[in-house]
């Protein structure tokens, strides 16, 4: 049983990475933003950028957070406003739908509706908490 639970959860992390593009690599990131590769690890340290390891010395971005000319509008802001520094769950809140905002908070976002998206942000991983 362990092991098909393990299975399950190696399959979603690749099945959320794998998402809205698959992940980019630092240079690829690097490029996009127009930044050092060591900027692009002190925004994803800072918070600002989501990256996750890939179990070896790379860290992969979720191609998602970025345009062609940078990063998606109001991410920034929308992580800032995540208590959760878990990035996986971070990843989880932008994909999975949230009846509160009548979407995903990437689609909600892309719409240009950041504030509803940043409150979003601020209740996820509040469920039952008074307030």
């Amino acid at each position: 049983p362990l092991r098909a639970a393990r299975a399950r959860a190696a399959q979603r992390m690749a099945d959320l990475l794998a998402a809205e593009g698959g992940p980019l690599g630092v240079e690829d990131v690097s490029a996009v933003l127009r930044i050092t590769r060591a900027a692009v690890d002190k925004r994803r340290r800072a918070g600002t950028l989501i990256g996750v390891d890939d179990g070896g010395r790379a860290v992969l971005y979720p191609s998602w957070q970025f345009r062609d000319t940078g990063s998606l509008p109001g991410l920034d802001d929308v992580l800032r406003a995540l208590d959760i520094r878990d990035p996986w769950m971070r990843i989880e809140f932008f994909l999975s739908p949230d009846p509160d905002i009548g979407g995903r908070p990437l689609d909600v976002l892309r719409d240009g509706r950041k504030a509803e998206v940043i409150a979003a942000a601020k209740r996820y991983g509040r469920h039952g908490e008074d307030g």
